[in-house]
């Protein structure tokens, strides 16, 4: 590869500037992932989980410069053949769904839990010295030198401990992405000076803004942690006045009064920095969930596509169906788990596919757990199709064509079979075209009528009590009563989740009186879609959950909702979810949402009843 030194003063070769954007990539992204590997603490999880997201994409951005600067148009990424290696089992699903106390916590959170608990034990010690008695009775002098020692002795556990956090880690960490945004830079002007480089360089450019945007909130973080240090030294000045005025004897009961100002004093300087470290803790943790999110590059490569191809069909966020992040990991798995004959035919259905969107769909099919010959079924039969159009039930819903719920009682089914067309384009397919890639078969009968079929065949499974109905009776294998009159129990939803996608979900209640809690719900909602879950959400009014609508996706705007009993889309603001200012079925309260319960993207075939075709 020519460096920056063998260049120097002549006119730069076609493919030039993205070999060597690439390996500026290459270089920061290395150091970058070294430099991030430490514990940031107290963002520590939140952190590297955006640390990695960087690193994936990075990787995938670097190969995507490298084809442009060879001029490959044609074949896929060469760091493909990591792909064949065996993959690691994703463990299996837990027995059952199970259902969560309110007050749901992601990773953005836990921070500040022990910051919480911390000023907690700073109120109630400072609510015992505002309450603090002493009798005026001399016979009780002992009782009060013992109740004054023990204020004093509270006081001291509980405003003595430092607020948490490491700012020189911190600071590290701001540099590592400052510098990385530094580098990108670079990368984005050498991008430049290449014509072929498409919108490499306006993704390069978000990339760097989105690294300096991280390394901008680490460094407040810092600073607001060796503030909050600095500003605990307070706590023990107060605390050596009190001690100063603590009783000894009988006679010095008098200065009890200067004992509670000083206590507290002490307190409410212990109050301050744990407070300040507290929210300066969240204020990071949202920012560095933000820049994870925001990510303009995939999480990795795929089978069959090239890294710029690839590149074009992402999005930020949510991402562009069907290619959402969890898609591209199961399907790396799939296609990694293959035997060496089926992983051959895998790539003849996608090389022989006729658009880089009907690929993406293939690798769609392959993550739901479908074999080869699906794959070349669903590849015939959209050769001369728009593969979105057949394909894509929320391009459908869109476009002003309706999935609607056959009666009453199956909001809940009906948003279930959406979310198996969402993650599964063969059932997608079939009622959208009537053409069943399973079987090679064709139906003449609508959309709707197909619909309404997988409803009815939904709602029977989850009106049975039974976890697995091969095991009978047994008291072990039924799940709580749930009228069948009252739409589709919880914790059956859940269950059918996770069978159509190899993924344990639970249940969380939403606390209805508590906004803080309906914004908890929402964020489970946005984290849910943006690793491409769908995940259901129970409404109802203040008295019971009436109505069941499908979360699929998310944008500045909100969360987009298929609201079932007019078989539309839907768009719920966080401010309107939080105020209860939205309507779906007419019901404005959160009752529940029913969302994956560990990553999403581990997928077996064999986990979830799949055959191979």
């Amino acid at each position: 590869m020519t460096g920056d030194d063998g260049l120097a003063g002549q006119r730069p070769a076609p493919g030039g500037g993205a070999h060597r954007a690439s390996a500026l990539v290459e270089a920061a992204r290395d150091a970058h992932a070294r430099a991030t590997s430490a514990p940031v603490d107290p963002v520590t999880a939140v952190h590297a989980a955006a640390a990695r997201r960087w690193t994936a994409g990075l990787r995938v951005a670097a190969a995507a410069l490298t084809e442009v600067g060879d001029g490959r148009h044609d074949e896929p990424s060469q760091e493909l053949s990591a792909l064949s290696a065996p993959p690691a089992r994703p463990a299996p699903p837990a027995p059952s769904a199970t259902v969560r106390a309110p007050s749901p916590r992601g990773l953005a959170g836990l921070a500040t839990a022990a910051a919480e608990a911390v000023v907690g034990a700073l109120w109630r010690t400072l609510d015992r010295v505002g309450s603090a008695g002493f009798s005026l009775d001399p016979r009780d002098a002992a009782a009060n030198l013992r109740t004054a020692a023990a204020l004093a002795a509270r006081a001291r556990r509980a405003a003595t401990r430092p607020p948490p956090g490491d700012a020189a880690a911190s600071g590290r960490a701001a540099d590592a992405w400052r510098a990385l945004a530094d580098a990108l830079d670079a990368a984005t002007r050498e991008v430049a000076t290449d014509g072929a480089a498409g919108d490499l360089a306006s993704r390069l450019e978000d990339t760097a803004a989105g690294a300096r945007r991280a390394g901008a909130a680490l460094a407040a973080l810092a600073d607001a942690l060796a503030r909050a240090r600095t500003g605990h030294g307070a706590v023990r000045t107060a605390l050596r006045r009190a001690a100063a005025d603590l009783p000894r004897r009988p006679r010095d009961l008098g200065r009890v009064d200067g004992l509670l100002a000083h206590l507290r004093e002490a307190l409410a300087a212990g109050f301050g920095p744990w407070r300040a470290a507290a929210t300066a803790a969240r204020r990071c943790e949202a920012e560095l969930a933000a820049v994870r999110a925001a990510m303009p590059f995939p999480d990795g490569l795929a089978p069959g596509l090239r890294a710029a191809e690839l590149t074009a069909l992402h999005a930020p966020g949510s991402g562009r169906p069907p290619l959402v992040d969890g898609v591209l990991r199961r399907a790396r798995y799939e296609y990694a788990r293959l035997p060496a004959t089926d992983r051959a035919a895998v790539d003849a259905a996608l090389a022989g596919a006729a658009s880089a969107r009907t690929r993406a769909w293939l690798l769609a099919l392959l993550a739901a757990g479908h074999g080869p010959t699906a794959l070349h079924r669903l590849a015939r039969h959209l050769a001369d199709r728009d593969p979105d159009a057949s394909s894509d039930p929320v391009r459908h819903l869109a476009a002003g064509r309706t999935l609607r719920q056959p009666d009453d009682l199956t909001c809940g089914s009906s948003s279930l079979v959406v979310a198996r067309m969402v993650r599964d384009p063969a059932v997608a397919t079939w009622v959208l075209d009537g053409y069943d890639v399973r079987t090679d078969e064709r139906d003449a009968r609508t959309p709707q009528d197909r619909f309404e079929e997988l409803v009815r065949q939904t709602k029977a499974r989850t009106d049975d009590p039974r976890d697995d109905p091969a095991r009978g009776w047994a008291p072990r294998n039924l799940s709580a009563p749930w009228p069948p009159a009252a739409g589709t129990a919880p914790w059956a939803a859940a269950r059918e989740l996770r069978q159509g996608s190899g993924v344990d979900h639970r249940v969380e209640l939403v606390d209805k009186g508590s906004a803080r809690d309906r914004a908890a719900a929402f964020r489970s909602l946005v984290d849910a879609t943006d690793a491409g879950s769908p995940a259901l959400l129970y409404v109802g009014n203040d008295l019971s959950p009436r109505h069941v609508v499908l979360a699929l996706a998310h944008d500045e705007r909100g969360v987009q909702v298929y609201e079932p009993s007019r078989g539309v889309l839907r768009t719920v603001s966080r401010d309107q979810f939080v105020g209860s200012g939205f309507s779906l079925g007419s019901w404005r309260q959160p009752w529940a949402v029913v969302v994956p319960s560990r990553e999403p993207g581990r997928h077996a075939a064999r986990e979830v009843g799949l055959r191979r075709r």
